[in-house]
């Protein structure tokens, strides 16, 4: 609905001005509430009194903005609707739009009023089309990521050649393979990418300069199978016949402890090395429980020295401790 008011001594002389706001009938049905911020406009200086016909509706207008740019001048004007309109608007409660339109000399601070329904900003971002799974370390990824590039209405951008770079989100690991790729067409595809750190609730984010970045789904990382032994606790000096401890780990190729081995590992003096005739004493086979195992109450006797222990396992791949003294007990450490 367009009504033009008529210039007037109140009015700046630039004529009327185009404002947008809505009209909503009330209950009453004959009651307009016109819906603008407070703090764009100030006074309303007509008002709609319970007393009209249902048939009619009018519209008050404003006198000014709050920066002080006059709009339209103060009057009502009464415009007559088809009975049958005004009872649906009235029964629905719907919104309806009037444009109190001019067309010469829109000031530019009223152009800097909110426009309803709609903004021009139109800021690009990044979406990952794939939905990533568990996988295992050292291959590669099961779903390669997939990212679009989109706008606020989730089109493809199919112009856009932009860069986009692949990362673990908060660097928990390291993302080898090519991790940045040139979007074809508004799309990035990559095939080779592959993380070698086992863990849980991984998951990447893309980024490119200048767009929103985005966060895939999150998913696992599990060990790959077991290869090597490894001494992650080794013996420390002690005395002929004094009890020590030590722990191995069954680990995968890429350093992960392989949790699914149940290995048996033992451990011994490393042969060639330290004083032949010492004896291991203790329990030294034991099975690997999620991929680690412990040995306890270890002991090495009867003669002092330099040694070394091995652990070992059919199938896997040994290692051996740093040297470590085994002393005699004086008679003053026993007292």
């Amino acid at each position: 609905m367009v009504e033009d008011f008529p210039s007037s001594d109140s009015q700046s002389s630039t004529g009327s001005h185009e404002i947008r706001y809505l009209v909503r009938f009330d209950y009453r049905g004959l009651h307009p509430a016109v819906h603008l911020p407070e703090e764009d406009l100030e006074d309303i200086n007509d008002e709609i009194t319970p007393e009209e016909t249902p048939t009619s509706g009018r519209f008050a207008r404003w006198s000014q903005s709050r920066i002080g740019n006059q709009i339209a001048q103060v009057s009502t004007t009464r415009k007559y609707i088809f009975s049958a309109l005004t009872a649906i608007l009235v029964i629905a409660g719907i919104l309806i739009g009037v444009n109190v339109t001019g067309t010469e000399d829109i000031p530019p601070d009223l152009t800097e009023l909110p426009v309803l329904g709609g903004s021009s900003n139109n800021t690009l971002k990044l979406v990952f089309e794939t939905k990533f799974v568990d996988t295992t370390a050292g291959l590669t990824l099961p779903a390669q990521p997939v990212i679009k590039i989109v706008d606020n209405d989730g089109n493809t951008v199919t112009t856009s050649s932009a860069p986009i770079t692949l990362a673990v989100t908060n660097n928990r690991a390291n993302l080898y393979g090519t991790t940045t790729v040139n979007a074809v067409n508004g799309i990035a595809t990559f095939n080779d990418l592959i993380i070698v750190s086992a863990g849980s609730n991984y998951s990447l984010t893309a980024i490119s300069p200048g767009l929103s970045s985005s966060l895939s789904n999150s998913f696992d990382v599990e060990p790959n199978e077991g290869i090597i032994l490894d001494f992650i606790t080794e013996p420390v000096a002690a005395g002929l016949g004094s009890r020590f401890s030590v722990r191995v780990a069954v680990k995968d190729a890429f350093g992960n402890i392989a949790t699914d081995s149940t290995a048996e590992v033992t451990v011994s003096i490393t042969p060639d090395y330290g004083t032949p005739g010492a004896v291991l004493s203790g329990t030294t086979t034991l099975e690997v429980k999620d991929g680690l195992v412990t040995f306890n109450y270890l002991s090495i006797s009867p003669i002092d020295g330099k040694y070394k222990l091995t652990a070992s396992s059919p199938g896997l791949i040994s290692d051996t401790t740093s040297s470590f003294d085994i002393a005699k007990i004086t008679e003053s450490q026993t007292q």
